[in-house]
């Protein structure tokens, strides 16, 4: 199957990826150079939407944790949402991702980052 690759950019460095098909040894490039190109171009932060994947192999997660690695070695990072009860069954058995990196969908992860970026209380 084909694997098409939709770029939104959300803010500044930070993009969403829309991946329709399967992440397989005939695809798994395809989503490795798109990844690539973002992080090429200054990306801090790049959130798949697995949302239209039917299936991943062992190659495409190995797509996306050598993304995670690089993204964390650049200080940014890369965040899963959407992901389809078996596909999240993968990363799950495998463990491949820390769990505060899959969310359910993109509210959560909205609001993961809304928490993150408010400031913490100072006592003085």
């Amino acid at each position: 199957m084909q694997l098409t690759i939709n770029v939104t950019e959300k803010n500044k460095g930070v993009y969403i990826l829309h991946p329709i098909g399967s992440i397989d040894s005939d695809t798994c490039t395809i989503l490795e150079k798109r990844i690539n190109s973002l992080i090429e171009s200054e990306a801090t932060t790049i959130i798949i939407d697995m949302e239209k994947v039917l299936y991943i192999t062992s190659l495409g997660i190995g797509v996306i944790i050598n993304a995670n690695k690089t993204l964390e070695h650049n200080k940014g990072m890369l965040l899963l949402i959407n992901l389809p009860a078996s596909i999240k069954k993968v990363f799950d058995l495998i463990n491949a991702l820390p769990s505060q990196r899959i969310y359910v969908n993109r509210e959560e992860l909205d609001q993961y980052l809304i928490r993150m970026q408010q400031p913490k209380d100072r006592c003085i």
